[in-house]
């Protein structure tokens, strides 16, 4: 991978799938920004600290973040407004996501052992979410804006041991899988 980056800098821009899985030593990503047909992204177990020109994904329906554990922020984010699922997962060193809120068409959002997240923002203005998983976060102390996801299904709330409070539920009406499971603190 890394004579890929270094020999071949661009990628093809008609790549509509990319996967880079398995390169834990790879501490830099080839360049994104002229991957405008780029609609799903899956990076699993590499080494990078940061994602540049991941804003610039702008058709990016999918995007699937697994065992970055040096990964410090995901700038760019909040400008994929097209995206519809999220998974980010086994990110150690992640502190903050950028705000959620004009990703309104996301459906799909997993956060997955991500020890040190401390927050998340902007999941109220999500109105098609349906499914939200968050497992392992242990540094996170609220989930704010569940009380506004009407459209949610399923809400998963598992080993996130310093959770003091969730909003009230009872607008969730179209939810049909509940569970929140671990220590909450008091």
């Amino acid at each position: 991978m890394r004579t890929l980056i270094s020999s071949s800098p661009t990628l093809p821009s008609s790549l509509s799938t990319l996967s880079i899985c398995g390169c834990q030593p790879l501490e830099r990503l080839p360049n994104l920004a002229n991957l405008s047909n780029l609609m799903t992204l899956y990076l699993s177990h590499i080494g990078v600290c940061e994602i540049p020109d991941l804003g610039e994904l702008r058709m990016l329906e999918k995007f699937h973040l697994m065992d970055a554990s040096n990964l410090i922020n995901l700038d760019g984010l909040a400008h994929l407004e097209l995206l519809e699922e999220l998974s980010v997962n086994g990110c150690d060193v992640l502190r903050k996501l950028p705000s959620l809120s004009n990703l309104t068409k996301l459906r799909e959002l997993k956060i997955i052992d991500c020890p040190f997240l401390s927050e998340i923002q902007g999941l109220g203005e999500l109105e098609d979410l349906s499914f939200l998983l968050i497992k392992g976060c242990n540094q996170l102390t609220g989930v704010t804006g569940l009380d506004k996801l009407e459209s949610l299904q399923q809400l998963m709330i598992t080993d996130c041991a310093v959770i003091k409070k969730l909003p009230v539920l009872s607008a969730l009406k179209h939810s049909w899988k509940l569970r929140i499971t671990g220590a909450m603190a008091d």
